[in-house]
């Protein structure tokens, strides 16, 4: 059931709803709620697990969240998130076939959620180091290609190779949103760039238009920037 399994990652903990619950034991949903939250009978409050645990300041929280979900009809409806130990806490509950099959279903469930956690941490890490090797390199790459004509309209325009850099970012923002640009080298690489002159150098249309800047640098040679 897909609006049953609820899926956390990091420090958050690990929980299923009472619906999927519910569903391995064969029980109805209802049923399962009124042993959590206790019913009337007979004129005579039974008291459910949850007041139980209140009463001896077990921390609620650390079997039972309450929440809602969505009915088929759109409707919200309440339910709990369960974790591990108020799954163990349930098994003890049922005894013969009926707790060994639980206890075998709500094991397997938490096995494969560890198992997604797992591998979506291992994607993202692959992901990222992947980004990092492939991309980022670009950056030197650019750096080195240019490095000798940098230095030579330097030396022959007398202005420093900041104010070339800012030359070159002024003419590629014509064409390009670099605080944009900006905001997906942070995404992809896991930091903002350390000189803004990065960005340029990072996306191979932003190092393709700076290119081309500095060959029209070249040709205008003792000419004014800009």
């Amino acid at each position: 059931m897909s609006n049953s399994l609820l899926r956390t990652a990091g420090s958050e903990e690990q929980t299923i709803t009472t619906l999927e619950i519910a569903e391995m034991m064969g029980m109805e949903h209802g049923k399962l709620l009124r042993k959590l939250e206790g019913r009337q009978e007979r004129g005579h409050h039974i008291k459910g697990y949850i007041e139980i645990l209140n009463e001896a300041q077990m921390g609620v929280v650390d079997f039972f969240e309450k929440s809602t979900y969505k009915d088929g009809k759109g409707e919200i409806r309440p339910c709990y998130k369960v974790t591990k130990l108020g799954c163990e806490f349930l098994a003890n509950k049922f005894t013969g076939e009926k707790g060994v099959l639980f206890t075998a279903k709500y094991i397997k469930r938490f096995h494969e959620m560890e198992d997604m956690i797992r591998g979506n941490a291992r994607a993202v890490e692959d992901f990222a180091n992947t980004s990092y090797a492939l991309k980022v390199p670009l950056v030197a790459d650019w750096y080195e290609r240019n490095k000798g004509r940098m230095e030579r309209l330097c030396t022959v325009s007398g202005n420093s190779r900041k104010y070339l850099y800012h030359c070159i970012l002024r003419r590629v923002s014509e064409k390009y949103d670099l605080d944009e640009a900006r905001e997906i080298y942070k995404s992809e690489v896991g930091y903002y760039p350390v000189y803004a002159i990065d960005v340029v150098a990072y996306f191979p249309e932003l190092a393709e238009a700076a290119d081309r800047y500095l060959d029209r640098l070249e040709k205008v040679t003792y000419g004014e920037w800009g």
